[in-house]
Parts: structure tokens; sequence; C-alpha cells
């Protein structure tokens, strides 16, 4: 990669890594003679809610696999604001690291019931267009994790339709959940602070399966129209988008995904009629003009 001087900003986040090729650990720069450094990629951010599940599990992901990330903790936490609390951390991110990758994970089960709250939702899609990577998941990122054991499309909209699904698959990845209920297990500090859920979750390639099939509902519903009647989960642009970035292909082969590959925008219909149907709202997703399956199905990234 070419040589870029290390300004004063660079480096009070000195979170670069290794092209994934090379050892997965964080790797400095070397110092040349004429004063200027020679780095590898930036590893990409999360910007997550979940104080808990979340961060632990991209947490753990770092130390077992390839894919790295910058995980800071004040960048996890109460979702329910996202829609202003999550702009503030990503504009603090990019004023001190201008190139950085950042990826925006959230649950969209609490938008879509509430009127003002997709209007808030559509409002935080347009400004973090080309700032951020949005990655939703509807209902939550318990749908990702089922897509590891299970090829599951029902419009599942609710906690305690996801949690009986995911059940049987994910408890036995921990270690003691004997006596827990699911939302314990995944929530609670003392459990998911233990790797050992993430090793299992994604043993036997059960990763490279949860991404492969995130993607392809994804493209397939986008073609009939139909992403509005299923779950779904933009997770997997994490895991795709990573190896363009940190091989270094992403400004040689132009890739813009922020502004070519759009998250699903939920329909104003559903703000401005208040006497909608908690079904219309519920089912009220469609993706914003002009993504294409090609836009969709072509990206990769992120590492700490």
């Amino acid at each position: 990669m070419g040589k870029r001087e290390l300004n004063e900003s660079a480096q009070s986040h000195p979170y670069w890594g290794k092209n994934i090729q090379s050892s997965a650990s964080l790797d400095t720069f070397s110092i040349r003679d004429e004063g200027s450094r020679e780095m590898n990629p930036l590893l990409p951010f999360i910007v997550s809610g979940g104080a808990n599940t979340e961060r632990y599990y991209f947490k753990h992901l770092s130390e077992i696999s390839i894919y790295k990330f910058n995980l800071i903790p004040e960048y996890f936490g109460e979702e329910s604001n996202y829609t202003s609390r999550f702009p503030s951390i990503i504009d603090k991110i990019r004023k001190a690291n201008p190139d950085a990758l950042i990826f925006c994970v959230f649950d969209m089960d609490n938008v879509v019931t509430d009127a003002k709250c997709i209007s808030k939702h559509n409002v935080f899609l347009k400004k973090m267009d080309g700032k951020a990577i949005i990655c939703p998941s509807m209902p939550s990122i318990e749908y990702w994790f089922l897509l590891h054991f299970s090829d599951d499309k029902r419009l599942l909209k609710k906690w305690g339709e996801i949690s009986r699904i995911l059940a049987p698959y994910i408890r036995p990845c921990f270690l003691n959940p004997t006596g827990q209920n699911l939302k314990d297990l995944l929530k609670k500090e003392k459990n998911v602070s233990d790797k050992t859920w993430v090793e299992r979750l994604c043993a036997d390639n059960k990763l490279d399966l949860a991404i492969r099939r995130a993607e392809e509902n994804i493209v397939s519903a986008i073609q009939s129209n139909t992403l509005y009647n299923q779950s779904y989960t933009f997770v997997y642009r994490v895991f795709t988008l990573y190896q363009l970035y940190m091989n270094g292909d992403w400004k040689q082969q132009k890739v813009s995904c922020y502004t070519n590959e759009r998250c699903p925008e939920v329909p104003n219909i559903c703000a401005k009629k208040r006497t909608s149907t908690k079904k219309t709202l519920l089912n009220g997703h469609n993706l914003a003009k002009g993504e294409s399956r090609e836009n969709t199905a072509s990206f990769a990234e992120t590492k700490q």
C-alpha cells in the first residue's frame, strides 16, 4: 500500500492491522528514514447496540478468527436511542480517523412497531449514508445467530419468537446453561464474557454458512420484492466487505458501499398514517430506491 503521513489525530487511535493474509495479531507501522510510515489498513470499527451480547460476540471473534475490529466499550450499549446516539459516536470516530470503515449494528424489532420510531429511523439512514455501513437485523442479532444453524426465513417479529427457535441450537454453546433462560445466557456478562459460546457457534464452518445464507436470502428477497415478508440480517456485510478493505482493494476497485448499498428503509406511509395497523408496521419494510442485486451481493469488510 502507499505511504501516508501519520498525523496527530491518527496517533490518537493507533488501531492498525495487518493484511488478512498475514498474522491475525495487531501490527505496528514501520518507521521510514524519510520520516513517513507505511501503514496497514486501519481496523474497522463496530458501533452497536447490546452492551454485552454484541460487544462480546465481536470481541471473541477478534480473538478466534481472521476478523479483527476496533472495539471500544463506549461504542456499545442501549440501542433504544440509536438514532441520536450512534451519529455522535460515528462523527467522533471520523473526526479522529477520516478514512475509518465503520459498521453500525442494531436490531429492528422495536423500530417497526412504532410510527415515530420509523420516522426517526429513516432520517437516521439518510444521515449515515456515506458515513457508516448499516447492518440491521430483523428482528434482532439473534436471527444472525440462528442462521449458523438453520436457514429459517420466516418473519419473526419479537424476542419470544426468535428465542424459542434459537434456544435448542445455541444453549449447548454455553458452558453452564442449566437453570438459565436464553435471555440470561445471551445478555448477562458472566455468560457471554467467556469465548466458548462464540467458538462453538462458529465451529465447523458455521460462520461461513451464516454469511452465505444471510446474503443469499436478502438477494433473493430483493429480486422478488419480498424482503419485508421475512426475517433478515445485514450483519453479513461485516464479513463480506472485510477482505476487500483489509487487502487494500477498496479504492482500487472503486467500491463505494456507503452509497451503492443501502439497508431497508421503512416506507413513510407507516409514519404518515397514524391509523396504520400493527401488521402494516411490522411488514412495512422496503428497499431504498436504486438498490440492485449486483450492489447488494458484492461487498466485504472489517477488523480490529
